[in-house]
Formats: C-alpha cells, sequence, structure tokens
C-alpha cells in the first residue's frame, strides 16, 4: 500500500483561520475578485511551519458563482499558488487530481463583500527548503465562473497581492514514499485486470491521437475541426508540442504503477498523481465507474490525463475541467488548453481512429 503521511494532503484542520497578528500584504487593485495573502511571521525556521493566509474577496456590486476546486480555496491539491525563491519559481510536489465534470453543489457563491479564507502549509507541497527570501501569490488571473443568476460557465477575473518571507535555514523537502510494488499489491485481481485493458486503450487512444495530429497536412490544420475544439486557434510551434506531448504519453503508459488506495481525497477525485514521482497513478472509487473507453471519462481518458501530468512526460497543469470548460478554455486562451490535462483526455478519446475533419462527442 502507498504509504502517505499526512504532511502530503492537507488535513480539514489546515483551512482554520489564522489568529490575529498576520501581516498584511500589498493593497491590491480595487474591484472584482481580490485575493489576499498574508504570512504569519516575517521569517520562518527550518522546522516551523510555513503558513500563509489566503483570502478571497468579492470586491464588486454583484454576487459571484464560482468553482473553487482549482484555486487555494480548494488545498493544496494542484499548482494553485505561485511560489518564487529570490526571483525563481519553485516546484510544485503535491497531487494533481483529475475530477469528474462539476455539478452545481460544487460551486460557491460570493456575495458583495463576502470573502472566503484558508490557512495552507506551504511546507506540505512545494520545494521551500533552501534559505533565502520567498515570495507568494495566487497563481492565474482568471477562474471559472460567472455572476451569480447568468447561464452557463465563464471566466472571472482575480487581482492578486504577494507575501513575503525569510527561510533562515535548510530544511527537508516533503516527500511521499511511493514503493511502486507495495502500491500495486493493493489492486484486487480484477482490478489489475482492467488496469490492463485501460492501459492499453489509453495508448492506443494517446497514439491515435498523435497520429491524427501529425498525419494531418499543415494547410488542413487550421480548419481541422477537432483540433479546434479543444486547443483552439492554430498556432505551428503549440501544434507541434502538443503532437510531440501525445507521442510521450503513448509511450509513458506502459510504464504506469497502480495504486488503488485512496484515501483523504473527497469523492469527485477520479485518480490522482504527483508529478515529480513517475509513473504511478493513485486510482480512486470514481475511477472504478467509468467504462474502460469509450466515453470523456473512460479509465482510458483518465490515465491519459494522469500521465500528462508527470514532468518526465508533459508537465501538464489543472486549469479547467469538464467538457463545456475546456472546450471555452481552447477558445479563449489556447496557451492555456495546450497545458490543460482534460484537454488531451478529451481530445485522446475523441480522435482514436479517426481524421480531424470534424468534431464528435461520446
Amino acid at each position: 500500500m502507498l504509504q502517505r503521511s499526512k504532511s502530503n494532503i492537507l488535513p480539514a484542520a489546515q483551512t482554520a483561520l489564522l489568529s490575529a497578528g498576520l501581516l498584511a500584504a500589498t493593497q491590491a487593485l480595487a474591484g472584482g475578485l481580490r485575493a489576499e495573502l498574508a504570512v504569519s511571521s516575517a521569517a520562518y525556521l527550518p522546522y516551523e511551519p510555513l503558513t500563509v493566509q489566503v483570502s478571497l474577496s468579492n470586491e464588486g456590486n454583484l454576487p459571484v458563482r464560482m468553482l473553487p476546486w482549482e484555486t487555494p480555496l480548494a488545498g493544496l491539491f494542484s499548482n494553485a499558488l505561485r511560489v518564487t525563491h529570490d526571483g525563481q519559481e519553485v516546484a510544485y510536489l503535491g497531487p494533481m487530481v483529475r475530477r469528474r465534470e462539476p455539478l452545481p453543489q460544487d460551486y460557491i457563491i460570493l456575495a458583495p463583500g463576502e470573502h472566503r479564507t484558508v490557512s495552507l502549509d506551504l511546507a506540505q507541497a512545494y520545494a521551500v527548503d533552501q534559505p533565502g527570501r520567498y515570495e507568494v501569490s495566487w497563481r492565474g488571473q482568471e477562474i471559472e465562473g460567472t455572476q451569480a443568476g447568468a447561464k452557463g460557465t465563464g471566466t472571472l477575473t482575480v487581482s492578486s497581492t504577494s507575501a513575503t518571507f525569510e527561510l533562515l535555514g535548510s530544511r527537508d523537502r516533503p516527500i511521499t514514499k511511493i514503493d511502486p510494488m507495495a502500491a500495486q499489491a493493493s489492486c484486487t485481481a480484477n482490478q489489475l485486470s482492467l488496469l490492463n485493458q485501460a492501459e492499453q486503450a489509453a495508448s492506443r487512444s494517446a497514439s491515435g491521437a498523435h497520429q491524427a495530429l501529425a498525419n494531418t497536412p499543415e494547410a488542413s490544420r487550421a480548419s481541422a475541426m477537432r483540433y479546434v475544439a479543444w486547443f483552439g486557434a492554430y498556432n505551428a510551434s503549440r501544434y507541434q508540442t502538443i503532437t510531440s506531448n501525445f507521442q510521450k504519453i503513448a509511450t509513458a503508459t506502459s510504464r504506469l504503477t497502480y495504486n488503488c488506495t485512496c484515501e483523504d481525497m473527497a469523492d469527485n477525485v477520479i485518480a490522482y498523481v504527483y508529478p515529480t514521482q513517475p509513473y504511478e497513478v493513485t486510482l480512486c472509487a470514481a475511477f472504478w465507474d467509468e467504462p474502460i473507453s469509450g466515453s470523456d471519462y473512460s479509465m482510458a481518458s483518465t490515465l491519459v490525463h494522469e500521465t500528462s501530468h508527470f514532468n518526465a512526460v508533459a508537465g501538464t497543469d489543472d486549469i479547467a475541467y469538464g467538457p463545456s470548460a475546456c472546450k471555452k478554455l481552447a477558445q479563449n486562451n489556447p496557451a492555456k488548453a495546450a497545458q490543460n490535462a482534460d484537454n488531451y483526455g478529451f481530445f485522446s478519446v475523441n480522435s482514436a481512429g479517426s481524421s480531424m475533419s470534424k468534431s464528435e462527442s461520446f
């Protein structure tokens, strides 16, 4: 069984508010959603928790409805913060999760003037291990959401403060100890049989995606509806990166190992990986509810999604979830779509073995 210390998955207690005495950060731009970050100390000793408070406020005149999954409000289950050390961004070492398509109850509503606040220990998920000056801020300027009452989904703009602190000595990085043989032993014979089939389907899907991209004539790529649906407006360099990523994913699927014991995760989590530790995938209960192939959330699609997260493969992020949000991301920000794991998963199951002349949906 995969052994994970409590430091690698945030307990609920870490979302409690910090006590008074937090150091205020620089004032942010007025209006809209504002993220304020503050630290509990200007300097930390190597053995101390590196606690940062993150507060998101609605400074607009209307309530907003937003999905908190890929934000710090959900905890450190994605690379939701930007942490730099002496000006250089440090690595995210925490889990990257795949979730099912958002349901209405997964969204939260912030009334005008309302705020949500969590406290997080950066040492749980970021490579904050060398002495020096660190700066932390909310990653990105957009999150999925709309004004409350509006139909469909969109994006909301977030302005962010930053908080700084000094680390007064070296400390150990958070490391999840993975024993592939012990982890795989957590899977039943039936689960291993299903995984063997799913792994082959994932390899076929990723290979089919690579071939569909590589074999499309250059003159036809800008109008290839399937590509445009999932990755947006054509750009030659980005197209080549995506094509190469699918080839890497197809190759890496044969190296996957599995942990069938999923703990401390929400019901909407299908699977997760640690991007710096290839090639183990932890599978949650929702994974086994899906077919091996033939659907957007099939086992094969999830394995493509998770394999893409490994830094040794494509190093993708989780920016948007679900087919609708991913297609909107492709339309509005093709560069981010090329970095989003769900876009790879959905493209792979919607392209294997067929041309790019039309867009399909299962």
